[in-house]
């Protein structure tokens, strides 16, 4: 005990700043719950919710942050203990990223950015929402910062303690496994720390280790768990959505009739006016359009015509207007521009659900977050092109300096923006979030390197 005592009282010496820090950030975050108590809840939420209080479990939605759902709600049966989880992570890291910049002398800046992260609606409302975006974002944040750290410090890997590995994997595994597009990571992480680390024999038994959970986590977890994959026609959606967005919009693309016939196959074409652009979300998957052949739709063979269609004729003929469709649709994301940021915030949207302790509160939070959504001002709240563009320089420079430590830390958040190019489904920003998270690690990093340049 006194060896434990010991530990901690010269861990707080050496980071008193956090123990200021930590409880700022804490109770912001816990005013925004007061205000939309228990949290806020999309369709996605709901669902997985449902499957995690009756245990049956469904791989639409990754199964293991559903998993981690239900074993929460095991010690407070309410959609708040996930919200309350994911408000300790969010100070918690942030804490430790502001408290590690402040020890290296840029102290105002800190201050200014600690000010900046309160005030911010963005972080406000996504912090208690109950997306797997959210632990997936904070995950990656913390991994890189990590990373990054490390590199600067300790890249002997034989020098590192068991709790560094704890971290690396807890955290290695919320970004792989959270969110479906996280599984780039599997590989990506293990070939960063071979990299730019020093230590054969470690980076063996750590990749051996990511294996062993990846077959864990696939294979046995979900058999035993009795976990319903994904349907066979979820990914095949998507392609379907890509050509319907040549369909509504054919002045800027070609689309032949062969294409419209085999669409219409499926969903009549006035319907198909009415219910997609080239931006929005893919509203078969759930369900809302009536009108769908139902035959068809349960079809392999459709499927399979779609596929052939797409990538054997549609793409090739239409690639380059295929590329400024995704080019605008990830733009849409990235800018908040196509989809409502605040999902949900609404009681009137989640009668079930929303019970503001505070209703005052909940009031003045209300209209700030709606009025965040207002014309230009949503494009200066909801901003995640900036520090994107940030990254990149950032990326740039570290090229040009051969600045490991930045390298290791742009490109574990840079890596995600191609596989997103190709394959996000909608212009929603909570999947660019974690490029608006990096704001509070790219301003300080740009301003250390600065003042040690100087």
């Amino acid at each position: 005990m006194k060896e434990i005592s010991l530990r901690f009282k010269i861990f707080f010496k050496e980071n008193k700043i956090i123990f200021f820090i930590f409880p700022i950030l804490f109770f912001v975050h816990i005013i925004w719950l007061l205000a939309f108590y228990p949290g806020l809840m999309s369709h996605d939420s709901v669902v997985q919710w449902e499957q995690a209080v009756n245990l049956h479990l469904n791989d639409t939605h990754p199964y293991l942050h559903t998993l981690y759902f239900s074993v929460l709600i095991k010690f407070f049966d309410s959609p708040a203990t996930i919200a309350v989880v994911q408000i300790f992570f969010a100070s918690l890291i942030f804490s430790l990223i502001f408290s590690y910049f402040y020890e290296k002398g840029i102290k105002k800046m800190i201050v200014f950015l600690v000010l900046l992260y309160c005030i911010s609606i963005p972080i406000g409302l996504y912090t208690i929402t109950l997306w797997k975006d959210i632990p997936f974002s904070l995950a990656l944040i913390g991994l890189s910062f990590f990373l990054y750290t490390k590199l600067k410090y300790d890249k002997l890997l034989s020098r590192w303690k068991l709790l560094d590995w704890l971290i690396i994997l807890l955290l290695s595994v919320i970004v792989i496994y959270f969110r479906h597009n996280g599984i780039i990571y599997l590989l990506f992480i293990p070939l960063l720390i071979s990299f730019y680390f020093i230590g054969l024999k470690q980076k063996i038994i750590f990749s051996f280790i990511i294996v062993c959970i990846f077959f864990l986590l696939n294979f046995i977890v979900p058999h035993q768990l009795s976990v319903t994959p994904k349907p066979f026609w979820s990914k095949d959606v998507y392609i379907y959505h890509s050509m319907v967005g040549f369909y509504v919009d054919e002045s800027n693309a070609y689309i032949s009739e062969e294409s419209k016939m085999l669409l219409e196959k499926l969903i009549p074409g006035n319907i198909l006016y009415e219910k997609y652009t080239p931006l929005t979300w893919n509203p078969i998957y759930w369900g809302s359009i009536n009108e769908i052949d139902r035959d068809m739709f349960n079809s392999r063979e459709f499927w399979t015509e779609i596929k052939n269609e797409f990538f054997i004729q549609h793409l090739f003929r239409n690639l380059d207007t295929f590329l400024l469709q995704r080019f605008e649709l990830m733009m849409a994301g990235l800018m908040g521009m196509e989809t409502v940021a605040t999902h949900g915030i609404s009681k009137n949207d989640m009668k079930l659900y929303l019970s503001p302790l505070h209703e005052n509160t909940y009031q003045i939070l209300l209209s700030l977050a709606e009025a965040s959504e207002v014309g230009h001002i949503k494009l200066i709240v909801w901003n995640s092109l900036v520090p994107l563009l940030m990254l990149v320089v950032l990326f740039v420079y570290s090229i040009i300096k051969k600045n490991k430590c930045i390298q290791v830390y742009t490109i574990m958040l840079l890596i995600s923006l191609p596989f997103l190019f190709i394959f996000n489904v909608d212009g929603d920003w909570r999947y660019y979030y974690f490029y608006y998270l990096s704001l509070f690690i790219s301003i300080p990093m740009i301003s250390l390197e600065y003042k040690i340049i100087k």
